[in-house]
């Protein structure tokens, strides 16, 4: 083997994640790197059902499922040895039981394929996966330093493999958002760390088409009052340079209908669509502000107490009006809120209203 070969072969390998075709083409380069006929590259959850499966003859991978898997006496045999050690067929089984398993007698030889090398990885009770390469009769045995280097392969293809799964779940979480995002009566708009915006929903865009107070310029959210964009611009620039907490400010624009802006500053771990997504914008209506129903917010484990008050916030109100309205100290409000906190994982007032928009409570 030569290094480059080795080189060349781990950039296919970190270059597949996010590509099924691509790691169809990898599962072909480990065959061929190991002088091999075909190869099988199988992700297991902990219950043994395939997560991501990729093979280089299709065919062969159907049958064998259909037909030979609860047969394989070898391939039981191997999940029963050493983690990360590369095993063979003639490893685990004798020549006698060679001579009788039809997996070794029938399968195989229909697809011109005879010697097996396995290695699994993956350790308790996370996804495991199971790298195969087979070779055809006349392509000989697999010697010891053919056994390292696949094992050292295989930790690569682990390690591709994972990230490959969390890009699957992060781009199905981004969708999911995005669906929900659109059906919101209220404008959501995510701004990336330089304040361009990166997404806008059906409600921003309509309020947009509308030209009710604010727009779009060059790929910035624009106010079209000059005083009041002087106001949004230096609301958006807080946020983007790290200020806490949510600025909320009403726009009239020039004679339309009046729209109620709130900025609110991402923090790490709840970036939304993208870890690009820096602020959001939320838009609503100066009557209706945003619609939020406590009742919703209790099956978050809020008590009736504190979901009115995360009610009354994600509405615009600010803790001193809400402890004026309701007759009540202002230090028992903010205790309130500090529960509301604790309940919910959150510690800004901001990723509170984010955690409700995540589970659409927010209209």
């Amino acid at each position: 083997m030569q290094e480059s070969d080795f080189g060349g072969l781990l950039e296919l390998i970190y270059a597949a994640p996010g590509s099924a075709e691509a790691w169809t083409r990898t599962a072909l380069a480990t065959a061929r790197h190991f002088n091999s006929a075909h190869a099988h590259l199988v992700m297991l959850d902990p219950a043994a059902t395939p997560l991501l499966h990729f093979v280089t003859l299709p065919e062969a991978g159907e049958e064998y499922v259909a037909h030979y898997g609860t047969l394989d006496v070898g391939m039981r045999r191997m999940f029963g040895g050493p983690e990360r050690q590369a095993t063979t067929n003639t490893d685990v089984m004798s020549a006698d039981e060679l001579k009788r398993c039809p997996v070794q007698q029938e399968f195989l030889p229909r697809f011109e394929s005879e010697q097996r090398m396995w290695v699994k990885d993956g350790l308790g009770e996370a996804p495991r996966l199971v790298t195969t390469v087979i070779r055809a009769p006349g392509q000989g045995a697999f010697e010891v330093g053919e056994r390292r280097r696949f094992e050292i392969v295989s930790s690569h293809l682990d390690r591709a493999m994972r990230l490959h799964l969390e890009l699957q779940r992060s781009q199905a979480l981004a969708a999911s958002l995005e669906q929900g995002l659109e059906q919101l009566s209220s404008g959501f708009l995510l701004l990336d760390r330089s304040g361009r915006v990166m997404f806008a929903n059906a409600a921003a865009r309509a309020m947009m088409d509308e030209r009710r107070a604010l727009g779009f310029e060059r790929g910035r959210l624009r106010a079209w009052a000059r005083g009041e964009d002087a106001s949004l611009q230096a609301a958006l620039t807080g946020a983007l340079r790290g200020g806490r907490g949510a600025r909320t400010m009403t726009l009239h624009g020039q004679g339309g209908e009046p729209v109620v802006v709130r900025v609110i500053r991402l923090t790490p771990g709840h970036a939304v669509l993208s870890d690009n997504g820096c602020v959001v914008v939320l838009l609503s209506d100066a009557a209706g502000r945003f619609e939020v129903d406590p009742e919703l917010l209790q099956g978050l484990g809020l008590t009736r107490t504190q979901a009115r008050l995360t009610a009354a916030l994600a509405r615009g109100s600010s803790l001193e009006a809400y402890a004026s309205a309701h007759g009540l100290r202002l230090s028992s409000v903010r205790s309130t809120l500090r529960d509301v906190f604790t309940r919910t994982g959150t510690h800004r007032q901001s990723e509170l209203l984010l955690l409700a928009l995540r589970h659409g409570l927010v209209r």
